[in-house]
């Protein structure tokens, strides 16, 4: 099976997402590691004007 990412440049498909921690240093590092991607691929976002 073929798949492919249609992206969607309507205001509808914008979703906000959050994540909590209660303390971020106690977290393993892959966690942290995991956070960090997730923050970096929103500043890329950021970046390129999306």
């Amino acid at each position: 099976m073929r798949l492919v990412t249609v992206p969607l440049e309507e205001p509808w498909a914008i979703r906000e997402r959050s994540l909590l921690v209660r303390e971020l240093d106690a977290m393993p590092g892959c966690v942290k590691e995991l956070i960090d991607s997730f923050i970096k691929s929103q500043v890329d976002k950021i970046s390129d004007g999306c």
